[in-house]
């Protein structure tokens, strides 16, 4: 139904080139012809360019650039921005700031904040906040997320990560949340 392929350049575990694209032979179209370059000069920084032609629509995908530099294993900050090619305009850029201390499940602390700019105010500014204590075989997470205005507070056991039990506080009001969200129930109770 369809044909689709990626060529990718090696050199070493340093330079990755690759370019994919492809053609629907059920509704006649073209898949967007993409390319992508990573470059790892050492395990300290990264870089990556991604961007691509739309055959369909003759235009520019847009431009990707992120970096991210790894002083330590528990801290790194990666910074991405994408530009729009065919009108000239910066669409966005971010970052996030990653950054865990302590050796010990007891004083273990890991904190995450992801900034962005906001070309409505001109300036960047703090958009997402997660606090991550360990608690030997608990994990308490509290996020802000400035998108939503929304506060959560969870607890999940390591054993069953994707399975919280949590408190939102947000403008459409406050309640728990993961548990029920969380439960599945793929075949029926057995008859008793």
């Amino acid at each position: 139904n369809y044909i689709r392929d990626t060529i990718t350049f090696y050199h070493l575990n340093q330079v990755n080139f690759n370019v994919s694209g492809g053609y629907n032979y059920l509704n006649s179209t073209y898949y967007d012809v993409t390319t992508g370059l990573r470059i790892t000069p050492s395990e300290v920084f990264s870089t990556s360019i991604n961007t691509g032609w739309s055959i369909e629509q003759q235009r520019y995908l847009d431009l990707n650039i992120s970096a991210t530099v790894k002083p330590w294993h528990k801290f790194y900050n990666t910074a991405s921005l994408s530009y729009d090619m065919n009108i000239g305009v910066l669409r966005s850029a971010n970052s996030m700031i990653d950054l865990e201390i302590g050796d010990t499940w007891d004083d273990r602390w890991h904190f995450k904040l992801g900034h962005s700019y906001d070309f409505a105010l001109d300036r960047y500014m703090l958009r997402d906040l997660a606090i991550i204590k360990d608690l030997h075989c608990w994990e308490a997470i509290f996020t802000y997320n400035d998108w939503r205005k929304e506060f959560r507070f969870g607890m999940s056991l390591k054993a069953f990560p994707s399975f919280p039990i949590g408190y939102v506080s947000s403008d459409s009001g406050n309640y728990f949340d993961g548990f029920m969200n969380n439960l599945s129930f793929e075949q029926a109770s057995p008859q008793r």
